[in-house]
């Protein structure tokens, strides 16, 4: 078995954990059925500098994920070094990158598991765990990585016990670069992440938008539309963080 390795000083490995070979490799798009590994302290940073460098590669493959946007729009942002921002200033521990079953439950013959690659920051000592779709990549530069491999089940229902035993999962580099490439395009690039970022933080009391959005919720969910429904709850979740935030 071979996975890839993102060692603390930014650079790429191939292990083969049979033969214990390893090589040093310049690109990832050759391994993206393979397993990310990443070493305790490396970042963000070094791992999106690998990203830019496949940008081409990846604008292709992961085209759709990214709503037809390209990582173009980013290196500007990217390349500027005057945001260098310490994570301590940010509250954020570390990046999480986890894989996710959410169940809904529409009654108790019947539910819905929605399957997904979290791309969240993390501060264990507060238990806040933070949305990144609104953060500019520069910001991000300095927060270490973590993937963690254990399978997060989450129950979306008062009315059903989910007795899940704790395992273990696989979680490919393609699977983590569509979380994260999904995350920071979630809104368009830079110009249109900010212009939303600043509209829902004026407009998110005098709008009523979250309880819009939790009427939405539960349209979707009593019309069995779950895949919707994940998605409101994400945003209900994003936009509550992020009305706080802007307080």
């Amino acid at each position: 078995m071979k996975n890839i390795l993102l060692d603390v000083n930014g650079d790429l490995f191939l292990e083969d954990n049979f033969s214990g070979s390893v090589e040093k490799i310049d690109t990832m798009k050759y391994y993206l059925d393979y397993q990310l590994k990443i070493d305790d302290g490396a970042t963000f940073g070094q791992l999106f500098d690998h990203i830019m460098n496949d940008a081409d590669t990846l604008d292709i493959i992961f085209g759709e994920t990214m709503g037809g946007n390209s990582l173009e729009i980013f290196r500007e942002e990217w390349s500027d070094e005057k945001i260098n921002i310490k994570k301590e200033d940010l509250g954020i521990e570390h990046i999480r990158i986890r894989k996710t079953i959410e169940y809904f439950e529409v009654d108790s013959t019947k539910g819905f598991s929605d399957i997904r690659i979290d791309f969240d920051g993390v501060n264990k000592e507060t238990g806040v765990v933070y949305s990144l779709e609104f953060m500019s990549i520069p910001e991000m530069r300095n927060i270490p990585v973590v993937v963690d491999n254990n399978l997060h089940v989450e129950n979306n229902t008062n009315n059903t016990d989910i007795d899940y035993p704790n395992s273990e999962c696989v979680i490919t580099l393609f699977d983590i670069l569509g979380s994260i490439l999904h995350e920071i395009t979630f809104y368009g690039g830079p110009i249109q992440r900010d212009q939303t970022k600043q509209k829902i933080i004026d407009n998110i009391d005098s709008d009523n938008l979250l309880d819009v959005l939790k009427l939405q919720l539960d349209e979707a969910v009593k019309a069995e539309n779950y895949e919707e429904a994940a998605e409101l709850k994400s945003l209900i979740e994003k936009y509550t963080k992020l009305g706080k935030k802007g307080e």
